[in-house]
């Protein structure tokens, strides 16, 4: 632990061990919550400092001071079900009065009403960090109360408080006015002297904090840049080699491609190709041209040894294709005379049918006419009965309206049962006729169409 360390570890032991109340800072009252009766110190790397009950203070890493989690904040809006609960508002604050360990709770809000309400719908609240300015006014008056000096003047408090703890008796005699002007001036020289050894303290200490702060941010920012500079670098180099390998890659397709075609680059390609290769392997071989040239000698090896196989696989398939085209020459010879004479029997088999199919549609065209005649005659005789029939059939229909007529009117006109029965008999014939008629309708019904 450097020296620095151990002066502010010193110097905020000493504030602790005060275990001052302090309300009142400047004027301005700040709530208990905040500064406590131990206060909570930060040092200038981070670390949280915890006074003890014994003085001792504790490190704690990483870590922000928090008060007791009695108070709470609502996160979501709840409406109440019935009397006995706490209405929620988010943002509401709470203090909790009793937790249970079903999730609901009571407690009070800022406007006094207290009720029972979800835990789930609250967070603890955290109260944020004093300021540093209020931290370092703190400190100063916590050093002043330690050393008996108002940090406002300057100037040293009364010793009475010093001496509230002697109670003199009347029995006890008064110790001489030398003697207390002697006590006094040497505690007052002791004071003084504590004093200016404290502010040169205090001095040292912000001395030593700003030169660290300096030293840090220095070396901070110079690691900062070698770090971009190294980050920039690798991104660089990684940005070469991939434009390097997709060259690579690029230049080994075409020269697939080539080669495939039967085509050899030139030697300069070839140089370039055997560089890049160099460059991609990171070695330390010399750019020289024997690889290159053995490289160009290797791929026309390739390809004559390709189109001597492809020539000599051409000539044997050239004598086998003049072998085949003798035999299918002379095999398709025999076929178009045989083709021939199959199409003459062919040809005359169909002069034969088709002199017979005239014939028979000639003979079957001239039936076809006489039926057509006769089917005409037919239907025009039967057309002249469908005609009379239903001349005959309206006169039926007529007189059977005309019957039905006089039947309704002599039956209003007339009462008597004897004409009733006597016209009842008239309908009851005339519905025998038309039911008659109809009957001969179904039955013939070609005859009335």
């Amino acid at each position: 632990m450097s020296s620095g360390d151990e002066h502010r570890r010193h110097f905020c032991v000493s504030l602790t061990n005060l275990h001052v109340n302090l309300e009142t800072i400047g004027g301005v009252t700040y709530p208990h919550h905040i500064f406590g009766s131990n206060m909570a110190l930060r040092s200038e790397e981070g670390e949280l400092l915890l006074p003890g009950a014994n003085g001792e203070v504790h490190v704690k890493e990483g870590g922000r001071y928090t008060p007791e989690q009695h108070i709470v904040y609502a996160i979501h809006e709840y409406a109440i079900p019935g009397s006995g609960f706490l209405r929620l508002k988010a943002g509401d604050v709470m203090y909790v009065d009793e937790a249970d360990a079903s999730g609901w709770w009571l407690g009070t809000n800022l406007r006094g009403q207290k009720g029972v309400f979800p835990s789930t719908y609250t967070l603890p609240y955290v109260f944020p960090p004093p300021a540093e300015d209020i931290l370092r006014d703190m400190r100063l008056i916590l050093l002043g109360r330690r050393f008996g000096v108002d940090v406002a003047s300057g100037a040293p408090l009364p010793l009475l408080e010093r001496f509230e703890a002697h109670v003199c008796d009347a029995d006890t005699p008064l110790p001489p006015l030398a003697l207390l002007r002697k006590t006094v001036d040497e505690c007052l020289l002791g004071r003084e002297a504590a004093r200016a050894r404290v502010m040169e303290l205090l001095s040292q200490l912000m001395e030593i904090r700003a030169c660290e702060r300096e030293e840090r941010e220095r070396g901070t920012n110079s690691f900062a840049a070698e770090q971009q500079q190294v980050v920039e670098r690798q991104t660089a180099l990684r940005e070469m080699r991939a434009t390097l390998d997709a060259s690579l890659y690029a230049l080994a397709a075409r020269k697939a491609a080539l080669l495939q075609a039967c085509i050899v680059p030139t030697f300069t390609w070839y140089e370039r190709l055997h560089s890049l290769s160099v460059a991609a392997a990171s070695s330390a071989k010399s750019l020289s041209s024997d690889g290159a040239w053995r490289s160009a000698l290797r791929d026309v090896k390739e390809v004559v040894k390709r189109q001597e196989e492809e020539l000599t696989r051409l000539s044997t398939s050239c004598a086998q294709q003049e072998d085949v085209f003798a035999r299918a020459a002379s095999l398709l010879q025999a076929r178009i005379e045989w083709r021939d004479g199959n199409v003459a029997r062919m040809l005359a088999y169909w002069v034969a049918k088709a002199r017979a199919a005239k014939t028979a549609y000639t003979a079957t065209k001239v039936e076809r006419d006489a039926a057509e005649s006769r089917r005409q005659l037919e239907v025009a005789q039967l057309r002249h009965r469908l005609e009379d029939g239903r001349e005959r059939f309206l006169k039926t229909r007529e007189q059977y309206r005309q019957l039905k007529r006089r039947a309704e009117e002599i039956a209003v006109a007339l009462q008597r049962k004897d004409l009733l029965d006597y016209l009842s008999r008239q309908i009851a014939g005339a519905d025998v006729a038309i039911a008659t008629h109809q009957e001969r309708q179904r039955r013939h019904p070609a005859t009335f169409a």
